[in-house]
């Protein structure tokens, strides 16, 4: 996995597991652009992954917007891989769903990797290679959890048909299962969260939930096989099985 004089961007980077992918990337030698809609939180990513920002930059942008599109991927002047694990996703149970929520989670799982694929493909390295970060709930879904389960499984749908017509660019999905980042604050208060993984730990064949850089190591193989595409990469410590 040696990616010396290679150039990713990774669309968000902030926190978690675009952090984690990041970070990884770096240390296997790797440019990387880390991308995200907050400045201050990619600054401190950034400082984090490498304190004098050597083969750090950041990109404050939407990928929902076409115009930040197009500045996300002006942001390399040669582009080895593409990585997106951003989302804007909404848990609440269906009775309650309003579809301002469910809209905003299509937007930014599927047309926005949709479109930002299909520009990327004009620049990417041939030799290169694109990874979302689908999830769970397209096997797994947990009540408040029905629009996550659709956007996820209609990404893992849309990788089989950009990895044929791309080609020879690789499109792959990393599926992480229940992993512990900063978007469990948003669905549960930390009493509940503690006592569902673990739960979820004593049910699952890996004995815990994931970590980020579980779910980094899963997409730096997407990255770096070239003989993976059209694959959906499951790193969910058998939770699907369960």
């Amino acid at each position: 996995m040696n990616l010396t004089n290679k150039t990713i961007i990774i669309v968000g980077a902030s926190s978690g597991i675009g952090l984690a992918a990041a970070s990884l990337f770096h240390e296997l030698g790797a440019t990387t652009i880390l991308v995200g809609r907050n400045e201050d939180r990619l600054q401190r990513a950034a400082r984090k992954i490498s304190p004098g920002q050597a083969r750090v930059a950041i990109v404050v942008a939407d990928m929902t917007d076409a115009n930040d599109r197009e500045r996300i991927l002006n942001s390399a002047e040669e582009l080895d891989h593409l990585v997106v694990t951003a989302a804007d996703l909404s848990y609440m149970p269906v009775k309650d769903f309003t579809e301002e929520a469910a809209l905003r989670m299509v937007k930014s799982k599927i047309l926005a990797p949709f479109f930002l694929a299909q520009k990327a493909a004009k620049k990417l390295n041939p030799e290169g290679s694109i990874t979302f970060v689908s999830g769970i709930a397209a096997e797994r879904p947990i009540v408040g959890g029905c629009m996550t389960g659709a956007v996820n499984g209609a990404l893992n749908a849309m990788v089989r048909g950009l990895a044929v017509e791309l080609a020879p660019i690789r499109v792959n999905a990393v599926s992480p299962g229940w992993t512990d980042t900063p978007i469990w604050q948003a669905i549960m208060p930390a009493d509940r969260k503690a006592e569902a993984f673990s739960a979820m730990s004593a049910k699952i064949p890996a004995r815990r939930v994931g970590r980020p850089e579980d779910i980094a190591q899963a997409i730096a193989a997407t990255t770096t096989n070239g003989f993976l595409s059209g694959s959906v990469l499951y790193a969910d410590g058998g939770q699907r099985l369960v």
